[in-house]
């Protein structure tokens, strides 16, 4: 997309440092645009910058803009705001959504994707699990999501590509091969890129991760996903932050049961007590998914990519991430109940939604 100025404006305000999503938000909702907040630094307390924001933002105006988007040109980074096509339906729709993405690689849609995600200090039990689980849904169209980190995290991401698969790593700093961590895992990165996967993040070029950085990635791991699932994690593990998230945004966790003895399964084993789904085969995923079977499975997958969603069903799916009924629908469309009804009448034929009771639907 061409660096207007008013895009320029919004990517010097998402560079500075100390803008977490909630400050964007706040700084995008002006009436007055991007370009007009960045020229008139009067604006900037009004808008509840603090002192340190302030200048973090004055110190991305005056310099690095540049060499961050000759970056971007040069290694396929695309720059999303959540108005652009581009950006991935399923993260307009969670809670703390970004405010700017930036991916490399294929876009991501919505097709079905499935998170795996688990602890840096894993079992032999669970690296076998996670290859497992990669490779199996791998081969009913499945695209693996995960975090590029070390462990689990890496493992899934390998066992799809040796699959033959697509997969799509969230990362806490930026995307850039620089800023690419661990570093170890940078071949790892290049091998997405290659099979037509993704790597995305909500940082800019050249941003170094931060250790609460890791966490709040979690979110959007779990939101391009339509279900999580932990292999293995400790209570403290951030996989269960990913899990919290996900259920959070209404999706499905599913949780890989583990030795009693074993503190790489204590907190999977917690939420199976609390929950979850227990996940012993891709079966247990289908069917949380309500794909039924393996067949049906790859139908749907199919059926999502030779019928993309059009803006109203795009829309209609927003409002869908929770149960809601046709007349809130209608409402909060602002569309007639026969345009709302047609439209999902069509998506129910597209496998997207399905019925979960009178003239109530949810997203598949």
């Amino acid at each position: 997309m061409p660096w207007t100025p008013s895009r320029r404006a919004a990517y010097t305000i998402v560079r500075a440092d100390g803008f977490g999503s909630r400050t964007l938000e706040r700084v995008f909702a002006r009436s007055d645009g991007a370009a007009a907040f960045v020229r008139d630094r009067s604006r900037w307390a009004e808008a509840g910058l603090t002192d340190a924001q302030r200048a973090s933002l004055a110190r991305s105006i005056d310099g690095g803009a540049d060499a961050d988007i000759a970056i971007m040109e040069r290694d396929g980074i695309r720059f999303l705001l959540p108005e652009d096509g581009e950006f991935p339906p399923k993260l307009r729709a969670i809670p703390a959504p970004p405010m700017a993405l930036f991916v490399r690689g294929t876009a991501i849609g919505d097709g079905l994707a499935i998170a795996i995600v688990g602890t840096r200090k894993m079992t032999p039990y669970g690296e076998r699990t996670a290859a497992f689980f990669a490779a199996e849904l791998t081969g009913v169209g499945a695209t693996i999501v995960s975090g590029l980190a070390l462990g689990l995290d890496g493992i899934a991401h390998r066992a799809c590509l040796d699959a033959g698969g697509a997969t799509i790593a969230v990362v806490p700093g930026g995307v850039d091969d620089r800023s690419i961590v661990p570093q170890c895992h940078l071949a790892t990165a290049k091998r997405i890129l290659a099979a037509g996967g993704a790597i995305c993040s909500e940082h800019a070029p050249c941003a170094d991760a931060r250790p609460y950085d890791y966490l709040h990635r979690n979110r959007i791991i779990a939101g391009v996903a339509d279900a999580v699932i932990v292999v293995e994690g400790d209570r403290d593990s951030g996989a269960l932050v990913t899990a919290k998230h996900a259920l959070d945004q209404g999706k499905d966790v599913l949780a890989v049961p583990g030795p009693i003895w074993s503190n790489a399964s204590r907190g999977t084993n917690e939420l199976i007590k609390q929950g979850a789904t227990i996940c012993t085969s891709v079966d247990d995923v289908l069917s949380a998914l309500r794909l039924g079977n393996p067949d049906r499975a790859k139908e749907a997958v199919r059926t999502r990519e030779l019928l993309p969603a059009s803006p109203e069903e795009s829309e209609l799916l927003a409002l869908l991430a929770a149960p809601a009924h046709l007349d809130d629908l209608v409402r909060q469309s602002g569309k007639t109940v026969g345009e709302v009804s047609g439209t999902v009448s069509i998506l129910e034929m597209k496998g997207r939604v399905i019925a979960v009771g009178p003239r109530t639907y949810v997203r598949a």
